[in-house]
């Protein structure tokens, strides 16, 4: 997978609000752009802690990461 961290938006704000929103906004582009990934996946594509991928994904009975809304 060819991928640069630039790829995704810019965290704007510094709050955690603007945090969370903010990575959850990446964990969609890169669900967008790559289609089904493990929660480990999600964080070595887009940098974030694999907490911060558990506290925005849940995991099916399968593995596969899916969005909590």
């Amino acid at each position: 997978m060819n991928f640069n961290r630039q790829d995704f938006a810019p965290l704007t704000a510094n709050t955690p609000v603007a945090a969370r929103l903010h990575n959850r906004r990446v964990i969609v582009q890169a669900l967008r752009r790559f289609g089904s990934l493990s929660r480990a996946e999600l964080a070595r594509l887009t940098g974030l802690s694999p907490h911060a991928i558990a506290n925005i994904v849940g995991k099916t009975h399968t593995g596969i990461a899916y969005l909590t809304l």
